[in-house]
């Protein structure tokens, strides 16, 4: 194989520098960016895979001495882009397969040509990862991606809702347990504590697009649907919506359908601490008559639902469901499984722009 026959070029568009830390090169299109690479070949040899980085002419000489040998059957080339300011970097491999000769890319005009094939070699092209129609998806430059292919860390979304130690310390009793069936939250409360797997809940959120409330896959788009919510937490997705009066006296309706009027110190606005309400309602009394039942009843309900609908600081539970939950058969007729979801819905989009670290809501459904 002759040395003069093959050709490689690894720019687009603008100048090869040659700098202190290595070759840089300037003027991409089709926004003049700054981009480093770095070109390193790797071949397998005695099952391990040997890297040889492409600096020199001697070094790709060595790239074409070992593809000459017996057994060589395919070479990896990586190019590693990054701009000049960030640290990270992104890895493309092209794989080069090789029967007892090479077969290199030939760049002409902004175009690679490889066995007499064109296709474009504007960086932009292969390497950024769209939208490559921004028509529909109108958000990208808010979005969460955007972000990472800018080179920042996000890192992993953590969580704000208490579900898990709300089951784990706040044992439902068996005398209010027919209520919570009545209303419709015993599917909730059947799911019981679940471990989630937070790096691929931020994964998911990563996929999520709030301009089709889907997850865009590379096979495809996805969602949750009011079918998920119904059979995973057995919620009613038909029926009443869930709507109230944010205009109420909340002390005394609180004394009217708990049975106790909170302190001023956890009853902030339409808000209440979830703490209180878990510390005076987690036992039931013995001797509790039919009144006494109800009450616990819907705080033991009104703190599912705080745990569902979180606040942003998961601490606190909004009284304008506890209304709703006077008369529990009345309750099993509000379409509960809606209004869940159209929160979720909220807090992927929410997780998903650029900057947040926070998630909340029925995560059990992705």
């Amino acid at each position: 194989m002759a040395r003069e026959n093959i050709t490689l070029m690894c720019y687009w568009n603008g100048r090869i520098t040659n700098r202190a830390q290595g070759i840089t090169y300037e003027g991409a299109v089709p926004k003049p960016t700054r981009i480093k690479m770095k070109i390193i070949c790797r071949y397998q040899a005695c099952r391990e895979f040997i890297p040889v980085p492409i600096t020199d002419d001697e070094s790709l000489d060595i790239v074409f001495d070992v593809a000459q040998k017996p057994g060589t059957n395919c070479l990896e080339l990586y190019l590693e882009r990054e701009p000049a300011s960030i640290d990270s970097q992104i890895n493309i491999t092209t794989q080069i397969h090789v029967d007892n000769q090479v077969t290199m890319p030939v760049c002409y005009d902004n175009q690679i040509i490889v066995d007499g094939d064109k296709c474009n070699a504007n960086p932009d092209t292969f390497l950024d990862p769209g939208p490559s129609d921004k028509s529909v998806l109108v958000l990208q430059d808010q979005h969460r991606s955007e972000a990472i292919w800018a080179g920042e860390d996000p890192g992993v979304l953590t969580c704000r809702q208490r579900l898990g130690p709300m089951m784990r310390e706040w044992q439902l009793d068996h005398c209010i347990c027919h209520f919570v069936v009545e209303a419709g939250f015993y599917g909730v409360y059947r799911i019981g504590f679940i471990q989630l797997d937070w790096p691929l809940v931020t994964a998911l959120v990563e996929r999520w697009r709030q301009e089709t409330h889907t997850f865009h896959f590379a096979v495809g788009e996805s969602t949750i649907t009011l079918q998920d919510v119904a059979v995973l937490l057995g919620l009613c997705i038909h029926g009443y919506p869930v709507i109230g009066s944010a205009d109420l006296q909340w002390d005394d309706l609180c004394e009217e359908l708990l049975g106790v009027r909170p302190d001023p110190s956890v009853l902030h606005g339409s808000t209440l601490k979830l703490r209180w309400l878990r510390g005076h309602f987690q036992h039931l009394p013995l001797d509790a008559d039919a009144v006494t039942m109800r009450c616990y009843a819907r705080a033991y309900i009104l703190g599912l639902l705080g745990s569902l609908f979180a606040d942003k600081s998961g601490s606190y539970v909004q009284l304008i469901f506890l209304p709703l939950l006077r008369d529990f058969k009345y309750a099993g007729k509000f379409s509960w499984g809606s209004a869940i979801l159209a929160y979720f819905y909220r807090e992927l989009c929410r997780a998903g722009k650029r900057g947040a670290s926070e998630i909340s809501g029925p995560l059990m459904l992705l």
